[in-house]
Formats: C-alpha cells, sequence, structure tokens
C-alpha cells in the first residue's frame, strides 16, 4: 500500500505506524445479532495515538469461509 498502512492485526488495542510516523490503535469490539445466531455485529474504532493527521481512509475487508 503506498503512503499507507496496513493494520492486519485485528485484535482490540493493535497498534501501527503509517509511513508519515503516524500512530493509530484499533479498538475492536463484536456482539451478536439478536434472531440470527450465524451473525455477528462489528464495531471498529481507529485511533490516533501520536502523530498529526493530514487526510485518512479506512477500508475493511472480511474474509467469508
Amino acid at each position: 500500500m503506498r503512503d499507507g498502512i496496513s493494520l492486519m492485526d485485528p485484535r482490540d488495542g493493535a497498534e501501527a505506524a503509517d509511513a508519515n510516523g503516524v500512530t493509530w490503535r484499533l479498538g475492536a469490539e463484536s456482539s451478536a445479532v439478536t434472531a440470527q445466531p450465524d451473525a455477528r455485529d462489528y464495531r471498529l474504532t481507529w485511533t490516533v495515538t501520536t502523530g498529526p493527521v493530514v487526510s485518512a481512509a479506512v477500508g475493511v475487508v472480511f474474509e467469508i469461509n
């Protein structure tokens, strides 16, 4: 990924730094979906822990087996 990062560690609290030295922390929560036992709701939150952010974009990929 050019001029960016790939935060591949899906654990809550995982951290990564981008090419500009900005450090990001991932907050990850999941919960069951009412009346759908095979489904999960996810809440992902990225927080800047160090450095200034000029611009940012986020993409999420779920691999379904």
